[in-house]
């Protein structure tokens, strides 16, 4: 795991992408905070008798966040993005809430946490309020952290679907996944 200041080494030679570059308070001991983007969805039903069907194509209500934030209602899974795109060719990185966020209730991926040596872009926040009361949220928020780990052995760099993504991508079809 590289420690807050390699990260900055590696982000100020190019090792390490991230756009816009993050100003000091964003760095931390063993990682990167990153910011909520500007845009939510809703994960809504996609199929006709009102239940999430994952052979299908993902369906989402896009919600864009102003100034003044946007509640998340409990139980709800929102798609959200991080302000900044990152990424690297010689590094993996893993996704984690801020204690923040998860303080306030917060959970800011239910599963997909690891980045790809090779993956670029925005990432993908899976956000769930946990409480049983509405969370005001705002974009611009430092809301999740990035630790980069240095790989052993040869690296197979990412090649895929959700390469270079900007902004949210619904899921695709778990059926599409080969066996």
């Amino acid at each position: 795991m590289l420690s807050g200041k390699k990260i900055k080494q590696a982000i100020d030679i190019g090792a390490i992408s991230c756009y816009p570059k993050p100003m000091e308070m964003q760095y931390q001991p063993h990682s990167i905070d990153l910011r909520l983007g500007g845009y939510l969805s809703e994960v809504v039903p996609n199929s006709p008798d009102g239940y999430i069907d994952t052979h299908k194509p993902g369906a989402v209500k896009p919600v864009k966040m102003v100034g003044d934030g946007y509640i998340l209602m409990p139980g709800t899974l929102y798609l959200g993005h991080t302000l900044e795109a990152v990424g690297s060719k010689g590094y993996a990185g893993v996704l984690h809430g801020r204690s923040t966020a998860g303080r306030h209730g917060i959970m800011v991926h239910v599963t997909a946490g690891f980045i790809d040596a090779g993956w670029s872009g925005q990432i993908v926040l899976e956000l769930v309020n946990v409480t049983p009361y509405p969370i005001k949220i705002y974009p611009g928020d430092r809301i999740c952290q990035v630790e980069f780990d240095k790989i052993e052995g040869e690296v197979e760099l990412y090649s895929s679907d959700y390469q270079g993504q900007l902004g949210i991508r619904p899921a695709k079809s778990m059926a599409d996944a080969p066996f």
